[in-house]
Protein backbone atom coordinates (compact mmCIF):
# COMPACT_ATOMS: atom_id res chain seq x y z
CA UNK A 1 0.00 0.00 0.00
CA UNK A 2 0.97 3.53 -1.19
CA UNK A 3 1.31 5.81 2.34
CA UNK A 4 1.18 9.37 2.09
CA UNK A 5 -1.04 12.49 4.33
CA UNK A 6 -4.36 11.16 5.67
CA UNK A 7 -6.99 13.34 4.20
CA UNK A 8 -10.31 13.95 4.98
CA UNK A 9 -13.46 13.35 2.62
CA UNK A 10 -12.93 17.23 2.14
CA UNK A 11 -9.52 17.14 1.02
CA UNK A 12 -9.57 14.06 -1.55
CA UNK A 13 -7.49 15.33 -4.57
CA UNK A 14 -8.74 15.39 -7.92
CA UNK A 15 -8.30 13.27 -10.22
CA UNK A 16 -8.53 14.49 -14.19
CA UNK A 17 -7.98 10.96 -16.14
CA UNK A 18 -7.42 11.35 -20.38
CA UNK A 19 -8.27 8.44 -22.08
CA UNK A 20 -8.88 7.43 -25.63
CA UNK A 21 -6.61 9.88 -27.13
CA UNK A 22 -3.13 10.26 -28.78
CA UNK A 23 0.29 11.65 -27.96
CA UNK A 24 2.01 14.03 -30.32
CA UNK A 25 5.15 15.44 -30.21
CA UNK A 26 6.97 19.10 -30.42
CA UNK A 27 5.95 20.35 -28.05
CA UNK A 28 4.46 17.09 -26.25
CA UNK A 29 0.23 17.06 -26.11
CA UNK A 30 -2.52 14.43 -25.70
CA UNK A 31 -4.99 15.05 -28.38
CA UNK A 32 -8.54 14.36 -28.93
CA UNK A 33 -9.35 12.79 -25.55
CA UNK A 34 -11.88 11.25 -23.86
CA UNK A 35 -11.87 12.99 -19.77
CA UNK A 36 -13.48 11.81 -16.79
CA UNK A 37 -12.69 13.74 -13.22
CA UNK A 38 -12.92 12.00 -10.12
CA UNK A 39 -13.23 13.75 -6.62
CA UNK A 40 -15.01 11.18 -4.56
CA UNK A 41 -12.58 8.59 -4.21
CA UNK A 42 -9.86 8.47 -0.93
CA UNK A 43 -7.02 7.28 -3.74
CA UNK A 44 -4.22 7.43 -0.55
CA UNK A 45 -6.25 4.36 0.75
CA UNK A 46 -5.56 2.81 -2.89
CA UNK A 47 -2.19 0.56 -3.42
CA UNK A 48 -0.77 0.84 -7.12
CA UNK A 49 -2.87 -2.94 -8.00
CA UNK A 50 -5.53 -1.09 -6.89
CA UNK A 51 -5.35 2.01 -8.45
CA UNK A 52 -4.66 0.34 -11.91
CA UNK A 53 -8.14 -1.98 -11.19
CA UNK A 54 -10.01 1.30 -11.00
CA UNK A 55 -8.65 2.78 -14.07
CA UNK A 56 -9.60 -0.12 -16.28
CA UNK A 57 -12.93 -0.44 -14.81
CA UNK A 58 -12.73 3.75 -15.70
CA UNK A 59 -11.43 3.68 -19.07
CA UNK A 60 -12.35 -0.10 -20.30
CA UNK A 61 -8.43 -0.44 -21.31
CA UNK A 62 -6.24 -2.66 -20.32
CA UNK A 63 -3.14 -0.47 -21.38
CA UNK A 64 0.00 -0.35 -19.24
CA UNK A 65 1.73 3.07 -20.53
CA UNK A 66 0.10 4.76 -17.79
CA UNK A 67 1.18 8.78 -16.81
CA UNK A 68 0.65 11.36 -14.49
CA UNK A 69 0.99 15.62 -14.51
CA UNK A 70 0.68 18.28 -12.63
CA UNK A 71 -2.02 20.55 -14.36
CA UNK A 72 0.18 23.87 -13.80
CA UNK A 73 3.00 22.23 -15.75
CA UNK A 74 3.41 21.42 -19.36
CA UNK A 75 3.57 17.44 -20.40
CA UNK A 76 6.78 18.19 -21.88
CA UNK A 77 8.52 19.05 -18.38
CA UNK A 78 6.72 17.52 -15.76
CA UNK A 79 5.16 14.18 -17.31
CA UNK A 80 5.92 10.64 -15.24
CA UNK A 81 5.73 7.16 -15.80
CA UNK A 82 3.16 5.36 -13.33
CA UNK A 83 4.30 1.95 -12.99
CA UNK A 84 5.02 0.64 -9.87
CA UNK A 85 4.51 1.06 -6.32
CA UNK A 86 7.39 3.54 -6.03
CA UNK A 87 5.49 6.06 -9.06
CA UNK A 88 2.32 5.44 -6.92
CA UNK A 89 3.74 6.85 -4.33
CA UNK A 90 5.21 10.09 -5.75
CA UNK A 91 1.64 10.36 -7.44
CA UNK A 92 0.15 11.02 -4.12
CA UNK A 93 2.85 12.75 -2.76
CA UNK A 94 3.03 15.41 -5.63
CA UNK A 95 -0.76 15.71 -6.01
CA UNK A 96 -1.26 16.64 -2.20
CA UNK A 97 1.74 18.95 -1.85
CA UNK A 98 0.23 20.60 -5.50
CA UNK A 99 -3.30 22.43 -4.59
CA UNK A 100 -4.69 18.18 -4.49
CA UNK A 101 -5.02 18.11 -8.34
CA UNK A 102 -3.67 15.41 -10.80
CA UNK A 103 -3.79 14.84 -14.37
CA UNK A 104 -3.44 10.87 -15.56
CA UNK A 105 -3.26 9.91 -19.40
CA UNK A 106 -3.71 6.73 -20.89
CA UNK A 107 -1.27 5.93 -23.53
CA UNK A 108 -3.03 3.04 -25.59
CA UNK A 109 -0.34 3.20 -28.70
CA UNK A 110 2.73 2.60 -27.12
CA UNK A 111 4.14 6.18 -28.33
CA UNK A 112 8.19 6.81 -27.57
CA UNK A 113 7.17 9.84 -25.26
CA UNK A 114 10.41 10.07 -23.45
CA UNK A 115 12.27 10.06 -27.00
CA UNK A 116 10.00 12.80 -28.01
CA UNK A 117 11.16 14.83 -25.11
CA UNK A 118 15.28 14.22 -25.58
CA UNK A 119 14.47 15.08 -29.16
CA UNK A 120 12.89 18.43 -28.30
CA UNK A 121 15.44 19.07 -26.03
CA UNK A 122 18.12 18.51 -28.80
CA UNK A 123 16.24 20.38 -30.57
CA UNK A 124 15.95 23.80 -29.02
CA UNK A 125 19.77 23.61 -27.99
CA UNK A 126 20.36 23.62 -31.80
CA UNK A 127 18.36 26.44 -33.14
CA UNK A 128 21.27 27.74 -34.63
CA UNK A 129 21.39 25.28 -37.31
CA UNK A 130 17.60 26.77 -38.92
CA UNK A 131 20.14 30.10 -38.98
CA UNK A 132 22.90 28.29 -40.34
CA UNK A 133 20.33 26.76 -42.89
CA UNK A 134 19.52 30.05 -44.35
CA UNK A 135 22.64 30.59 -45.63
CA UNK A 136 23.10 27.55 -46.82
CA UNK A 137 20.10 27.34 -49.22
CA UNK A 138 20.71 30.57 -50.04
CA UNK A 139 23.99 29.91 -51.35
CA UNK A 140 22.76 26.36 -53.31
CA UNK A 141 19.87 28.44 -54.96
CA UNK A 142 20.98 32.01 -55.30
CA UNK A 143 17.73 33.42 -53.92
CA UNK A 144 17.14 36.73 -51.97
CA UNK A 145 16.57 36.66 -48.37
CA UNK A 146 12.73 37.20 -47.45
CA UNK A 147 11.55 38.51 -44.27
CA UNK A 148 9.48 37.30 -41.83
CA UNK A 149 6.60 40.06 -42.59
CA UNK A 150 7.11 39.85 -46.48
CA UNK A 151 4.44 39.47 -48.65
CA UNK A 152 4.77 36.08 -50.71
CA UNK A 153 3.60 35.54 -54.07
CA UNK A 154 1.40 32.21 -52.92
CA UNK A 155 -2.77 32.12 -53.02
CA UNK A 156 -4.28 33.22 -49.80
CA UNK A 157 -5.53 30.67 -48.05
CA UNK A 158 -9.45 31.07 -49.26
CA UNK A 159 -10.67 28.81 -46.51
CA UNK A 160 -8.89 30.64 -43.43
CA UNK A 161 -12.89 32.04 -42.26
CA UNK A 162 -14.44 28.76 -43.07
CA UNK A 163 -16.63 28.00 -40.68
CA UNK A 164 -15.57 24.08 -41.36
CA UNK A 165 -11.95 24.78 -40.54
CA UNK A 166 -13.61 26.85 -37.06
CA UNK A 167 -15.40 24.58 -35.25
CA UNK A 168 -14.31 21.53 -32.93
CA UNK A 169 -13.85 18.37 -34.38
CA UNK A 170 -15.74 15.22 -32.68
CA UNK A 171 -13.62 12.34 -31.35
CA UNK A 172 -13.63 9.29 -33.62
CA UNK A 173 -13.44 6.43 -31.66
CA UNK A 174 -11.26 3.57 -33.07
CA UNK A 175 -10.54 0.51 -31.29
CA UNK A 176 -6.93 -1.16 -30.83
CA UNK A 177 -7.08 -4.66 -30.47
CA UNK A 178 -3.74 -5.25 -30.82
CA UNK A 179 -2.02 -2.46 -29.08
CA UNK A 180 -0.67 -1.80 -32.97
CA UNK A 181 -0.39 1.65 -34.30
CA UNK A 182 -3.86 2.78 -35.82
CA UNK A 183 -3.75 5.56 -39.01
CA UNK A 184 -6.22 8.44 -38.90
CA UNK A 185 -9.35 7.35 -40.93
CA UNK A 186 -11.33 10.06 -42.79
CA UNK A 187 -14.21 10.32 -45.20
CA UNK A 188 -14.80 9.74 -48.51
CA UNK A 189 -14.84 13.21 -50.10
CA UNK A 190 -18.79 13.42 -52.58
CA UNK A 191 -18.32 16.79 -54.16
CA UNK A 192 -22.61 16.17 -54.23
CA UNK A 193 -22.81 16.22 -50.34
CA UNK A 194 -23.36 19.78 -48.66
CA UNK A 195 -20.91 21.27 -46.75
CA UNK A 196 -23.13 21.15 -43.73
CA UNK A 197 -23.58 17.71 -43.76
CA UNK A 198 -19.67 16.73 -43.95
CA UNK A 199 -17.42 15.75 -40.55
CA UNK A 200 -15.28 17.94 -39.48
CA UNK A 201 -11.54 16.66 -38.98
CA UNK A 202 -9.18 18.10 -37.72
CA UNK A 203 -5.97 16.78 -36.93
CA UNK A 204 -1.96 18.03 -35.89
CA UNK A 205 0.55 16.78 -38.59
CA UNK A 206 4.28 16.95 -39.14
CA UNK A 207 6.71 17.43 -42.25
CA UNK A 208 8.76 14.12 -43.21
CA UNK A 209 11.24 15.03 -46.35
CA UNK A 210 13.81 13.46 -47.90
CA UNK A 211 16.31 15.93 -49.60
CA UNK A 212 19.45 15.10 -51.57
CA UNK A 213 22.15 16.63 -53.21
CA UNK A 214 23.12 16.99 -57.00
CA UNK A 215 26.05 16.92 -59.08
CA UNK A 216 27.73 20.48 -57.47
CA UNK A 217 26.47 19.38 -53.81
CA UNK A 218 23.57 21.76 -53.45
CA UNK A 219 20.77 20.54 -51.97
CA UNK A 220 17.86 18.82 -53.74
CA UNK A 221 14.45 18.01 -52.54
CA UNK A 222 13.06 14.15 -53.83
CA UNK A 223 10.01 13.94 -51.34
CA UNK A 224 7.81 15.71 -48.23
CA UNK A 225 4.97 14.53 -46.75
CA UNK A 226 2.27 15.17 -43.99
CA UNK A 227 1.97 12.84 -41.14
CA UNK A 228 -0.02 12.40 -37.84
CA UNK A 229 3.02 11.55 -35.84
CA UNK A 230 6.47 10.74 -36.57
CA UNK A 231 6.97 7.14 -35.74
CA UNK A 232 8.19 4.29 -37.13
CA UNK A 233 5.47 3.19 -38.77
CA UNK A 234 4.95 6.78 -40.54
CA UNK A 235 8.37 6.88 -41.92
CA UNK A 236 8.24 2.88 -42.92
CA UNK A 237 5.60 3.82 -44.87
CA UNK A 238 7.02 7.12 -46.07
CA UNK A 239 10.59 4.95 -47.24
CA UNK A 240 8.47 2.95 -48.93
CA UNK A 241 7.22 5.29 -51.59
CA UNK A 242 10.14 6.88 -51.52
CA UNK A 243 12.06 3.39 -52.69
CA UNK A 244 9.58 2.69 -55.28
CA UNK A 245 9.78 6.36 -57.18
CA UNK A 246 13.47 6.40 -57.01
CA UNK A 247 13.54 2.72 -58.02
CA UNK A 248 15.80 2.27 -55.09
CA UNK A 249 14.55 -1.77 -54.30
CA UNK A 250 17.02 -2.64 -50.96
CA UNK A 251 18.71 0.40 -50.67
CA UNK A 252 21.81 -0.81 -52.43
CA UNK A 253 23.95 2.21 -53.61
CA UNK A 254 22.40 4.51 -51.72
CA UNK A 255 23.41 6.72 -48.96
CA UNK A 256 21.10 8.17 -45.93
CA UNK A 257 21.79 10.54 -43.29
CA UNK A 258 19.56 11.38 -40.68
CA UNK A 259 19.26 12.59 -36.65
CA UNK A 260 18.69 9.56 -34.25
CA UNK A 261 15.22 9.22 -34.10
CA UNK A 262 14.24 5.25 -33.52
CA UNK A 263 11.43 4.88 -35.72
CA UNK A 264 13.32 6.21 -38.62
CA UNK A 265 16.47 3.99 -37.63
CA UNK A 266 14.26 0.92 -37.32
CA UNK A 267 12.35 2.06 -40.48
CA UNK A 268 15.64 2.17 -42.53
CA UNK A 269 17.01 -0.86 -41.17
CA UNK A 270 13.73 -3.01 -41.85
CA UNK A 271 13.19 -1.09 -45.55
CA UNK A 272 16.53 -0.59 -46.69
CA UNK A 273 18.67 -3.21 -45.39
CA UNK A 274 21.51 -2.96 -47.77
CA UNK A 275 21.58 1.12 -47.81
CA UNK A 276 24.55 2.83 -45.89
CA UNK A 277 22.84 4.70 -43.06
CA UNK A 278 24.50 7.62 -41.21
CA UNK A 279 23.66 9.33 -38.39
CA UNK A 280 24.41 13.35 -38.03
CA UNK A 281 27.16 13.66 -36.11
CA UNK A 282 25.76 17.15 -34.56
CA UNK A 283 22.73 15.37 -33.39
CA UNK A 284 25.41 13.08 -31.43
CA UNK A 285 27.60 15.76 -30.19
CA UNK A 286 24.31 17.68 -28.68
CA UNK A 287 23.34 15.02 -26.30
CA UNK A 288 27.10 13.71 -25.49
CA UNK A 289 27.90 17.56 -24.46
CA UNK A 290 24.53 17.60 -22.17
CA UNK A 291 26.86 14.84 -20.47
CA UNK A 292 30.34 15.28 -20.63
CA UNK A 293 30.94 19.22 -20.88
CA UNK A 294 33.89 20.81 -21.96
CA UNK A 295 36.21 21.81 -25.02
CA UNK A 296 38.18 19.06 -24.77
CA UNK A 297 35.39 16.38 -25.13
CA UNK A 298 34.20 18.22 -28.38
CA UNK A 299 37.70 18.62 -29.90
CA UNK A 300 38.54 14.92 -29.54
CA UNK A 301 35.03 14.10 -31.00
CA UNK A 302 34.80 16.14 -33.98
CA UNK A 303 38.65 14.49 -34.72
CA UNK A 304 36.92 10.93 -34.22
CA UNK A 305 34.18 12.07 -36.75
CA UNK A 306 36.58 13.53 -39.39
CA UNK A 307 39.21 10.65 -39.09
CA UNK A 308 39.15 8.98 -42.55
CA UNK A 309 40.84 6.05 -41.48
CA UNK A 310 39.93 3.23 -38.31
CA UNK A 311 43.63 3.80 -37.14
CA UNK A 312 43.29 7.41 -36.35
CA UNK A 313 39.72 6.75 -35.48
CA UNK A 314 41.23 4.43 -32.84
CA UNK A 315 43.76 6.89 -31.64
CA UNK A 316 41.18 9.53 -30.76
CA UNK A 317 38.96 7.22 -28.74
CA UNK A 318 41.73 5.44 -26.96
CA UNK A 319 42.52 9.31 -25.87
CA UNK A 320 38.91 10.01 -24.78
CA UNK A 321 39.12 6.59 -23.33
CA UNK A 322 42.23 7.94 -20.90
CA UNK A 323 39.83 11.33 -20.09
CA UNK A 324 37.00 9.87 -18.83
CA UNK A 325 35.97 5.56 -19.38
CA UNK A 326 32.09 7.05 -19.27
CA UNK A 327 32.24 9.02 -22.11
CA UNK A 328 34.32 6.57 -24.50
CA UNK A 329 31.27 4.09 -24.06
CA UNK A 330 28.79 6.46 -24.83
CA UNK A 331 29.88 7.02 -28.39
CA UNK A 332 30.79 3.23 -28.50
CA UNK A 333 27.17 2.61 -27.51
CA UNK A 334 26.17 5.64 -30.59
CA UNK A 335 27.76 3.26 -33.25
CA UNK A 336 30.76 4.95 -34.89
CA UNK A 337 30.26 3.11 -38.32
CA UNK A 338 27.58 5.36 -38.85
CA UNK A 339 28.71 8.69 -37.90
CA UNK A 340 32.61 8.16 -38.27
CA UNK A 341 34.63 9.07 -41.92
CA UNK A 342 36.64 6.01 -40.97
CA UNK A 343 33.80 3.29 -41.51
CA UNK A 344 31.91 5.06 -44.43
CA UNK A 345 31.66 3.36 -47.49
CA UNK A 346 33.90 3.69 -50.62
CA UNK A 347 32.66 4.95 -54.20
CA UNK A 348 29.23 7.27 -52.22
CA UNK A 349 30.79 10.48 -53.63
CA UNK A 350 29.42 11.79 -50.05
CA UNK A 351 31.64 12.44 -46.81
CA UNK A 352 28.74 14.41 -45.39
CA UNK A 353 28.40 13.97 -41.71
CA UNK A 354 26.07 16.44 -40.92
CA UNK A 355 22.72 16.87 -41.79
CA UNK A 356 22.57 20.72 -42.41
CA UNK A 357 20.94 19.57 -45.94
CA UNK A 358 17.53 18.94 -43.96
CA UNK A 359 17.96 21.72 -41.59
CA UNK A 360 18.74 23.73 -44.76
CA UNK A 361 14.90 22.47 -46.42
CA UNK A 362 13.36 22.83 -42.80
CA UNK A 363 14.32 26.71 -42.99
CA UNK A 364 13.73 27.32 -46.22
CA UNK A 365 9.80 26.09 -45.67
CA UNK A 366 9.24 28.00 -42.71
CA UNK A 367 6.83 30.00 -43.43
CA UNK A 368 4.82 27.28 -45.57
CA UNK A 369 4.51 25.36 -42.11
CA UNK A 370 2.38 27.94 -40.54
CA UNK A 371 -0.66 27.77 -43.26
CA UNK A 372 -3.03 24.94 -43.02
CA UNK A 373 -2.21 21.74 -45.15
CA UNK A 374 -3.73 22.67 -48.41
CA UNK A 375 -2.28 25.99 -48.66
CA UNK A 376 1.10 24.58 -46.98
CA UNK A 377 1.53 21.64 -49.66
CA UNK A 378 0.89 24.56 -52.60
CA UNK A 379 3.19 26.83 -51.22
CA UNK A 380 6.07 23.86 -51.13
CA UNK A 381 5.34 23.07 -54.45
CA UNK A 382 5.41 25.92 -55.84
CA UNK A 383 8.79 27.63 -54.24
CA UNK A 384 10.05 24.21 -55.48
CA UNK A 385 9.69 24.54 -58.76
CA UNK A 386 10.66 28.27 -58.82
CA UNK A 387 13.87 27.57 -57.32
CA UNK A 388 14.55 24.41 -59.78
CA UNK A 389 13.73 26.86 -62.78
CA UNK A 390 15.70 29.20 -61.60
CA UNK A 391 18.56 26.95 -61.53
CA UNK A 392 17.85 25.30 -65.22
CA UNK A 393 17.15 28.75 -66.78
CA UNK A 394 19.22 31.24 -65.16
CA UNK A 395 22.96 30.29 -66.48
CA UNK A 396 24.79 33.26 -67.73
CA UNK A 397 27.32 32.79 -70.97
CA UNK A 398 31.23 34.16 -70.38
CA UNK A 399 33.39 34.79 -73.38
CA UNK A 400 36.62 32.96 -72.80
CA UNK A 401 40.02 33.42 -74.49
CA UNK A 402 42.71 30.87 -73.93
CA UNK A 403 45.26 32.28 -75.70
CA UNK A 404 45.01 35.78 -73.62
CA UNK A 405 44.15 33.79 -70.49
CA UNK A 406 40.85 35.78 -70.16
CA UNK A 407 37.07 35.59 -69.22
CA UNK A 408 34.33 37.89 -69.51
CA UNK A 409 33.54 37.43 -65.90
CA UNK A 410 37.19 38.75 -65.01
CA UNK A 411 37.65 36.53 -62.29
CA UNK A 412 40.74 34.83 -64.36
CA UNK A 413 42.33 38.47 -64.61
CA UNK A 414 42.14 39.63 -61.09
CA UNK A 415 42.94 36.00 -59.68
CA UNK A 416 46.01 34.76 -61.78
CA UNK A 417 43.64 31.26 -61.81
CA UNK A 418 41.62 30.08 -64.68
CA UNK A 419 37.86 30.32 -63.20
CA UNK A 420 35.58 28.18 -63.70
CA UNK A 421 34.47 28.95 -67.10
CA UNK A 422 37.91 28.66 -68.46
CA UNK A 423 38.77 25.49 -66.68
CA UNK A 424 35.64 23.96 -68.26
CA UNK A 425 37.26 25.72 -72.00
CA UNK A 426 40.02 24.00 -70.80
CA UNK A 427 38.85 20.68 -70.24
CA UNK A 428 36.61 20.48 -73.54
CA UNK A 429 39.94 21.44 -75.33
CA UNK A 430 41.92 18.28 -73.25
CA UNK A 431 44.21 20.44 -72.17
CA UNK A 432 46.41 20.96 -69.11
CA UNK A 433 45.08 23.38 -66.59
CA UNK A 434 48.35 24.18 -64.86
CA UNK A 435 49.85 25.76 -68.08
CA UNK A 436 47.09 28.43 -67.85
CA UNK A 437 48.03 29.71 -64.37
CA UNK A 438 49.66 32.74 -64.17
CA UNK A 439 53.44 32.41 -63.33
CA UNK A 440 52.98 34.28 -59.95
CA UNK A 441 51.96 30.65 -58.51
CA UNK A 442 55.01 29.13 -60.40
CA UNK A 443 58.12 26.92 -58.63
CA UNK A 444 60.17 29.24 -59.96
CA UNK A 445 58.61 32.19 -58.84
CA UNK A 446 58.26 31.18 -55.28
CA UNK A 447 62.00 30.18 -55.22
CA UNK A 448 62.89 33.57 -56.87
CA UNK A 449 61.26 35.12 -53.60
CA UNK A 450 63.83 33.47 -51.32
CA UNK A 451 67.03 33.49 -53.63
CA UNK A 452 68.07 36.49 -50.97
CA UNK A 453 69.40 35.88 -47.85
CA UNK A 454 69.70 38.44 -44.85
CA UNK A 455 73.05 38.54 -44.03
CA UNK A 456 74.08 38.61 -39.95
CA UNK A 457 75.22 41.76 -37.73
CA UNK A 458 78.09 41.71 -35.37
CA UNK A 459 76.66 42.18 -32.00
CA UNK A 460 76.59 45.48 -30.45
CA UNK A 461 79.69 46.38 -28.55
CA UNK A 462 80.90 45.75 -32.00
CA UNK A 463 79.00 49.01 -33.41
CA UNK A 464 81.51 51.66 -34.46
CA UNK A 465 80.91 55.15 -32.21
CA UNK A 466 79.43 57.93 -34.24
CA UNK A 467 79.99 61.62 -32.98
CA UNK A 468 76.54 62.22 -32.29
CA UNK A 469 73.94 62.30 -28.89
CA UNK A 470 72.65 58.89 -28.34
CA UNK A 471 68.62 58.72 -29.01
CA UNK A 472 66.51 58.83 -26.28
CA UNK A 473 63.48 55.86 -26.24
CA UNK A 474 60.19 58.04 -27.17
CA UNK A 475 57.54 59.12 -24.26
CA UNK A 476 55.49 56.90 -22.77
CA UNK A 477 52.39 57.75 -22.23
CA UNK A 478 49.97 55.92 -19.78
CA UNK A 479 46.53 55.74 -20.57
CA UNK A 480 43.89 55.46 -17.10
CA UNK A 481 42.73 52.13 -16.24
CA UNK A 482 44.08 48.75 -17.27
CA UNK A 483 46.20 48.68 -20.76
CA UNK A 484 44.92 46.49 -23.12
CA UNK A 485 47.23 43.68 -25.02
CA UNK A 486 45.42 42.20 -27.43
CA UNK A 487 43.86 44.09 -30.56
CA UNK A 488 39.97 45.51 -30.15
CA UNK A 489 38.01 43.31 -32.61
CA UNK A 490 35.64 45.13 -34.64
CA UNK A 491 32.10 44.21 -33.58
CA UNK A 492 31.30 42.23 -37.08
CA UNK A 493 34.48 40.29 -36.33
Amino acid sequence: MASSPNPTDQNFIVVDFHYNGQFAPNPLVYFDPDRASVRDVDFSGFGYEQFMEFLHKLTKSRSKDIYFCLPQESLGLGIHTLVNEGDYKEFLDLAYANEKRMNVYVDQHNEPIFDWIEAEESESENEDLDEDGDSVIQDSYSVDHEEDDATYPFPANKTAHDRFLNILCEPTESEDQDDEYVPPQYPVYDERQPWDQMKPIIVRGEVLSAVGRDANNHIYPLAWVVVCVENKETWKWFIDLLMDDINGDLGAGITLLSDGHKGLLQAVKERCPEAEHRQCARHIVANFNKRFTGQAYLKLFWRAVRASTVEKFRGVMEKIKSIDTHAYDYLIYKDPTTWSKAFFQEGRDCDAVENRVSESFNSAIRHARRRPIITMLEEIRKRIEELKVKQRFTDVAYGVDLIAKKCACRIWQITGIPCLHGVAAISYLYHDAETYVSQSYTTEAYLECYKYSINPLNSSDMWPDVPYHKPLPPKRRRLPGRPSVKRKRDAIE
